[in-house]
């Protein structure tokens, strides 16, 4: 929805200034640099030292062409911490909310220690590859066939 209303907003010549500024400056800039402007929508637990980024949104301008828009939103995925649903990006750990990247191929949670299979507990509802995001998983075949990665039963439940 925010990213829509940013490309609305760029499209409707409401960021006009912005543009203008931005083409200016990457004018006098070196061909091989170029200039952003980025935008980001988090949430922010106070508990926690990590916030989340829910949507990467900005422009970018080089050689003094047109700036243009560039947008990207996080791949959510659901989890299960001692019995409660969360549902955070998938490169997220969703007790402690830092990077945790391929949790599948590495089971703990670098900050926090917690751990895929015991205090998180992966819920699936398709059979996309939590791992690759391009193959396919199931109960029945729990290899990915794209990526070869192994969904073990104790690391997710399958909806």
């Amino acid at each position: 929805m925010a990213a829509q209303k940013f490309r609305e907003l760029y499209e409707h010549g409401e960021l006009l200034q912005v543009t203008k500024a931005l083409n200016k400056i990457s004018k006098g800039l070196p061909e091989n640099l170029s200039l952003r402007l980025d935008f980001n929508v988090e949430v922010q637990d106070c508990a926690r030292w990590h916030a989340i980024r829910f949507l990467h949104m900005g422009m970018t301008a080089d050689s003094g062409r047109q700036p243009f828009i560039h947008t990207s939103s996080a791949k959510l995925s659901r989890y299960l911490v001692d019995g409660e649903v969360e549902c955070v990006p998938h490169d997220c750990c969703p007790v402690c909310w830092s990077a945790w990247e391929s949790k599948i191929r590495s089971r703990e949670c670098p900050n926090c220690g917690s751990r895929l299979g015991k205090q998180v507990i992966l819920l699936l509802d398709t059979d996309t590859c939590p791992d690759c995001k391009e193959g396919k998983v199931s109960k029945q075949k729990p290899v990915c066939d794209h990526c070869g990665c192994r969904v073990a039963p104790e690391m997710a439940i399958w909806g």
